[in-house]
């Protein structure tokens, strides 16, 4: 059962740090596409 612990949190952490990278990526080209919607 110790061994299970530092697994589960290693993949906890790629997917936290996969999760962060996309919804960055996401918010980057949200932010580079509605500039004109903003302006107007």
């Amino acid at each position: 059962m110790r061994k299970i612990q530092p697994i589960l949190l290693i993949i906890g952490a790629v997917i936290l740090l996969v999760f962060w990278v996309i919804f960055g990526l996401w918010n980057y080209k949200q932010m580079t596409k509605p500039i004109t919607t903003i302006r107007g």
